[in-house]
């Protein structure tokens, strides 16, 4: 038994991530309280390695995970995979 997500046709990338991220328990939650701004007002977690730097906080994976906290079940379809 699996999730099946619901991909909608014309459905923006940004709400299919979130949608991924909604059908994991505690996921949304997880980056939510890994990506949070910085002194400098970037993310925390994106700010390392070669990104360092780049991303002005909230950076895109806090934006999705909000979504999916407030998508909450609607964002997927649970059913058996195909």
């Amino acid at each position: 038994m699996g999730v099946a997500l619901d991909m909608t046709p014309g459905m923006d990338e940004g709400h299919g991530l979130a949608a991924v991220i909604s059908a994991v328990p505690g996921l949304s939650e997880r980056l939510l309280a890994e990506h949070v701004p910085g002194a400098d007002g970037r993310c925390r977690q994106c700010a390392v390695g070669a990104q360092a730097g780049w991303h002005q906080w909230p950076c895109r994976l806090h934006c999705y995970a909000a979504q999916a906290a407030r998508l909450g079940p609607r964002g997927v379809r649970s059913g058996i995979r195909r």
